[in-house]
Formats: C-alpha cells, sequence, structure tokens
C-alpha cells in the first residue's frame, strides 16, 4: 500500500543543499584567497564561519540518519544537539589548529590570537545550532 509506505517512510534531509551550500562556501572562500578579501573586509570571515558550521551540522546529521548503520537511529532531541555540536567542534579546532600551524610554520607568522580562536568557534556553533533548528523543525531525525 502506498500510504503506509510514504507515512513509514524516513523524511530525508535534501542532499542538493549540501551541495550547494559547500560549492558556494568553496567559491567564495577562493574568491577572497585570490583577491585577498580576507584583509580588506575583517568581518569576512563571521558569514564563512557561520555557513561552516552549518554545512558541518546540517552534513553529519544527514549523514547519520542516511546511513543504514546503526538500524536502530537516536531521534531525540538532545543526541541531535550533541551530534551536530561535537561534529562542528571537532573540524572547527582541526581547522583552526591548521589555520595557527599554517601561519606559523608556512608564513612565519605568529598573529593568530586566542580571542580569533574562540570567535571563530563561536561562529561555527552558531551555525550549528541553525542546523539544529532546521533539522528538528523539518522532522528529518523522525
Amino acid at each position: 500500500n502506498i500510504w503506509y509506505y510514504k507515512r513509514n517512510m524516513r523524511k530525508q534531509f535534501p542532499p542538493v543543499v549540501l551541495a550547494v551550500l559547500i560549492v558556494a562556501l568553496a567559491l567564495i572562500e577562493a574568491g577572497a584567497l585570490y583577491w585577498h578579501l580576507f584583509f580588506q573586509f575583517w568581518w569576512l570571515d563571521i558569514p564563512m564561519h557561520f555557513f561552516g558550521g552549518l554545512w558541518i551540522a546540517l552534513f553529519t546529521l544527514a549523514w547519520y540518519y542516511r546511513a543504514r548503520i546503526p538500524k536502530s537511529k537516536d531521534t531525540s532531541t538532545l543526541f541531535v544537539v550533541a551530534l551536530a555540536v561535537s561534529s562542528t567542534l571537532s573540524i572547527g579546532l582541526f581547522w583552526e589548529l591548521f589555520e595557527l600551524s599554517a601561519q606559523t610554520f608556512i608564513e612565519r607568522a605568529s598573529v593568530h590570537d586566542l580571542t580569533d580562536t574562540l570567535a571563530d568557534l563561536t561562529n561555527d556553533l552558531f551555525g550549528a545550532v541553525v542546523a539544529i533548528g532546521i533539522f528538528i523543525r523539518g522532522r528529518y531525525n523522525s
């Protein structure tokens, strides 16, 4: 029965949204690096981290709920929050360590400071919070 199938089929987050978001981020990052826009516009780092955090959280949640293993998924709001925040913070910390390494060893500069790192991680988390809201309101975890 088609009605039974539609009612019991899990709603999945559309992968095209993830694809468009990551392509847009990559193009903006490439353009900003090429034209040195991060030096001209100090605030450009803020939306890049926000949308980066949004993408990481959405990708992680979509991947988890689309994967066939484990068969039994935790659909609680607490789990969605924990998964989104932990994945975003993990990738965000890795990125900040990469930036620090690149500035220290490649550019031989030490302009990276704790305030900038914490601001970047906070913007990553703001993106993750929006992703959590999108995922829960869209019922992609149920």
